[in-house]
């Protein structure tokens, strides 16, 4: 595996990132995870990454410290509560009836509908990780994305499956890796654009550290083969035609 600073580099090479590529690490005891970064005081994960990728900082969360109960479900801070779980925190809100709440909720991936598993977490950009992280975390434009989709197709043709309800996006996209996907995009949920300083023009990528140096190699060869390169080109093999008396006229070429 190439070393982080140079997977980052080359994604930047590629992809021309506006912010940091962000690291990601869930540990089962919060005694594993690097020493001297745990935050003061209680947060949402989408403000470690925000601070991640704006502020090139580190940070580490223990489970206690974790704020919003939907993402704290997601990572598998916690057992995901039934109030949580039955949708009943969603109805009037994002669907009409308990019923389609509860549908609403269980399309969000949490670790925590299983067991709770996880004591903490490292947030920490990409190229001064401390640790190999599980995940890597990119925001990006829709035409940055569309790189990513083709650099993860380029080995098989494989396509990328986007299944959303636009809710808890980044612990969804964390839990949905941890669960086994190796590549998610998902829609920032409200929160994170409140809380995590997402812009109107981003969505979330999430993919499995391990398959990183394919996605580069798959950024590489796009690239090289010049058909789906970012910033994408506009065509320009073609004659333009001036405002009337702009034109310049075969009388203007013999004089």
């Amino acid at each position: 595996m190439k070393a982080l600073k140079e997977i980052y580099e080359t994604l930047n090479q590629y992809l021309r990132l506006r912010t940091h590529p962000v690291a990601i690490k869930l540990f089962e005891s919060r005694e594993d995870a690097p020493k001297g970064y745990f935050i003061n005081k209680n947060a949402n994960i989408c403000q470690l990454v925000a601070k991640a990728r704006y502020h090139h900082l580190i940070s580490c969360i223990a489970r206690e410290q974790h704020v919003c109960v939907l993402g704290s479900s997601c990572l598998g801070f916690i057992k995901t509560p039934e109030r949580l779980k039955s949708g009943k925190l969603n109805v009037k809100t994002y669907a009409k009836t308990l019923e389609a709440a509860h549908r609403f909720q269980a399309n969000v991936t949490k670790l925590g509908d299983h067991t709770r598993k996880y004591d903490a977490a490292m947030i920490a950009p990409m190229d001064i990780s401390p640790r190999e992280p599980q995940i890597i975390v990119i925001y990006c434009t829709p035409a940055q994305a569309v790189r990513l989709i083709h650099a993860y197709a380029y080995q098989d043709g494989r396509a990328t499956e986007i299944k959303t309800v636009a809710e808890a996006a980044l612990c969804s996209a964390i839990a949905n890796v941890m669960l086994g996907k190796d590549f998610v995009i998902d829609f920032p949920c409200a929160g994170a654009r409140r809380y995590g300083f997402v812009q109107e023009d981003e969505l979330v990528v999430a993919f499995n550290y391990n398959i990183a140096e394919e996605l580069l190699t798959g950024l590489a060869e796009t690239h090289k083969a010049g058909a789906s390169r970012y910033p994408f080109g506009p065509y320009l093999e073609w004659t333009p035609k001036p405002r009337l008396g702009f034109e310049t006229t075969k009388e203007d070429l013999e004089t």
